[in-house]
């Protein structure tokens, strides 16, 4: 049977909600300090040797008894919040500036340079349409050997992968395409090619049912200048090369072919 993420666990009653937080539900700042615990006690789970882990249920619990929290309150308030998407999204950025502040990795990139242009929230939830995110945006404006990095934080990435590609001016596309490897944050690298001017960008996260349920936040696309040192990560990526066009059949009088191409 498949394990669960800790903070897997906490997205377990998301059937029931409401439209005002009832009582019994935790506030916003309470949840931040909750969730911000509980990542980190996955985070020394997935580092632990395996004959050190102390059990995921058994941290939880821990946790929950650090914060005075019942296990009706717990159900009450996943139910709350996973009806109420918007302010979930809200607590998680607030969680992700303090686990950085606590690892010590501010996160330094210039906002001018994240293109993402939709929510950086997103939750995928096994009676849900889909399986993760599809995008492609155009992309004229892109200087000719830039680099992006597609990224984004996952409550859990078993079995997750994401793929990110450009498409050229004349067809040409490369893409490249990287699968989870334990870390809660998922990114993949596409270095642009300096002589061809880029046409649209796409990528394609994908997301197991049996991963489900899985919030992601902090979702970025940033976008750097040429760099010479890091342009031969190239040879790395998958190209995707147009179809030939096919040459007209030659003229044969009398033909069936003949009278088509005429016409």
């Amino acid at each position: 049977m498949r394990r669960a993420s800790i903070a897997g666990l906490l997205t377990l009653a998301l059937l029931a909600g409401c439209d005002k937080r009832p009582k019994g539900v935790l506030s916003q700042d309470e949840m931040v300090s909750l969730l911000t615990d509980v990542e980190m006690a996955d985070a020394y789970y997935n580092t632990a040797a395996p004959g050190e882990r102390i059990d995921r249920r058994t941290l939880l619990a821990s946790v929950m008894e650090k914060h005075g929290i019942t296990q009706e309150e717990m159900d009450s308030t996943t139910a709350y919040y996973g009806r109420n998407i918007d302010e979930y999204a809200l607590i998680y950025e607030k969680v992700g500036a303090n686990l950085r502040k606590k690892t010590g990795k501010e996160e330094t990139a210039v906002a001018s340079d994240d293109i993402w242009p939709y929510a950086r929230f997103a939750a995928f939830m096994p009676n849900g349409l889909g399986e993760g995110i599809t995008f492609s945006f155009p992309a004229e404006d892109l200087e000719k050997g830039s680099a992006l990095e597609w990224g984004m934080r996952l409550t859990s990435t078993e079995g997750a992968d994401v793929t990110l590609g450009v498409e050229y001016e004349g067809g040409l596309a490369s893409y490249i395409k990287r699968s989870a490897t334990g870390s809660k944050t998922l990114k993949v690298n596409l270095q642009t090619d300096t002589a061809l001017q880029a046409k649209r960008i796409y990528g394609i996260l994908h997301v197991p049912t049996a991963s489900m349920p899985v919030w992601a936040d902090s979702i970025r696309l940033i976008k750097t200048e040429f760099d010479s040192l890091n342009y031969s990560k190239i040879r790395q990526q998958h190209r995707i090369y147009p179809p030939l066009p096919r040459p007209l059949p030659e003229k044969v009088e009398g033909s069936i072919v003949t009278d088509t191409v005429n016409s």
